[in-house]
């Protein structure tokens, strides 16, 4: 019993005998078979670039961290050496606790 031919190709035939089955393809199924394959590529393509622009921002994301973690660093560097800097300082001065004030000093 033959098969219907394929609505959308109007080139293509099928037939059916027992057990097996031919079709004969013709340049339209082909040329449909081809705009579905660049269609995939395209899809493909489009999500490599949306995929490429994830990876951009994660990128910019972490390299603000590190920004903020530099930056905390030196924040945290220049506090202990203002901090060093100041008992340096009350260790060497002659105007320290130690010696109450100028005045004490001048009395020595």
């Amino acid at each position: 019993m033959p098969a219907k031919p394929v609505s959308s190709c109007l080139s293509a035939t099928a037939t059916s005998s027992i057990g097996k089955r031919s079709v004969t393809v013709g340049k339209r199924v082909d040329e449909e078979l081809l705009v579905v394959e660049k269609e995939k590529k395209n899809i493909e393509t489009e999500r490599l670039v949306v995929e490429k622009r994830r990876l951009q921002v994660e990128q910019a994301r972490l390299d603000i961290k590190k920004s903020r973690l530099e930056i905390e660093t030196k924040r945290f560097k220049l506090e202990e050496d203002k901090q060093l800097s100041q008992q340096n300082f009350n260790l060497c001065s002659p105007f320290n606790s130690q010696s109450g004030s100028m005045m004490s000093y001048l009395q020595m």
